[in-house]
């Protein structure tokens, strides 16, 4: 067991401003105090006593795109059984996001890294055979587990909040970790002004590069018939995400798994309205 009370695992979900703290505020104020994705646990040696230690990394408890080969909650449950054995007193901080922004934000992570299946079969609603499993869309199963298992307090954000004053999240965050910024201003500044590498690509855009995808090799599918290299040499240096990053986008904004999330309101909003209810501690309303 790991006897020390200053543990925190801040454990996704996906697109919730993980990569946006690693960068910007975790990497520049922790430094060797934070662990990062593929890390290795034994790493938990360098940690300086004067700070707690943070490990940051979605993939924990979030629904990676990468390496899947089945269900991610079993992985979920083992990870939480078996850290609650070595750092019973772990305190998570985790990011949620409104369900049908959840999965069209999965949607399009998938498509920028060659995915090339149409919306219908990346979730299928009906045989459960899709390239992500209804369940893993659930939180509340996965909260209460983690909730049963750590007794401390945890920060669980709605990234909307983020999205609307992220002053107020971040300030909470380091409140919570027991940080004491007086320049967070300065630092949030300088992170807001940096927060554009990211970004997704239009409706339209993001249609044809599913198309492309199916001939064009990527990490996820790399035996596809036209090497990546090769691509780039012909669209000037520039990947099938990046091409049709760079197209305009259009000015309303439309979801292209907008008929998969209304085929699954009934039950994603309840397990909405459950873990806002009883698990989220920092959002919009509750920041007023």
């Amino acid at each position: 067991m790991c006897n020390n009370n200053k543990i925190f695992i801040h454990a996704g979900w996906n697109k919730t401003a993980t990569t946006f703290l690693q960068r910007n505020l975790f990497v520049p104020i922790f430094g060797e105090g934070l662990i990062g994705p593929n890390t290795q646990f034994n790493d938990l040696q360098r940690k300086s006593p004067e700070q707690p230690l943070l490990i940051s990394d979605e993939s924990i408890l979030g629904v990676t795109i990468f390496k899947r080969n089945s269900c991610r909650n079993i992985q979920r449950f083992n990870f939480l059984d078996n850290w609650a054995k070595i750092a019973p007193n772990t305190q998570f901080i985790l990011g949620v996001r409104k369900h049908d922004d959840f999965i069209e934000s999965l949607y399009r992570q998938y498509l920028h890294v060659g995915g090339d299946m149409k919306a219908e079969n990346f979730i299928d609603i009906h045989n459960n055979n899709g390239f992500i499993k209804v369940e893993e869309l659930l939180y509340e199963p996965i909260l209460m587990k983690l909730f049963s298992l750590f007794p401390r307090q945890h920060l669980i954000y709605d990234f909307d909040l983020f999205k609307t004053n992220p002053n107020i999240l971040i300030t909470e965050l380091f409140s919570f970790i027991g940080l004491d910024l007086s320049d967070l201003d300065e630092l949030l500044g300088k992170a807001m002004n940096s927060n554009s590498e990211n970004s997704s690509v239009g409706y339209k855009s993001a249609s044809a590069l599913r198309v492309v995808n199916k001939f064009v090799s990527s990490p996820l599918f790399p035996n596809k018939p036209i090497p990546k290299s090769f691509f780039r040499f012909m669209a000037l240096g520039k990947t099938p995400r990046e091409l049709f990053q760079s197209l305009p986008k259009e000015k309303v904004k439309r979801r292209l798994t907008q008929n998969l999330y209304e085929s699954l309101r009934d039950k994603l909003d309840l397990d909405w309205k459950a873990i806002e209810t009883s698990y989220v501690n920092i959002s919009n309303v509750k920041s007023k």
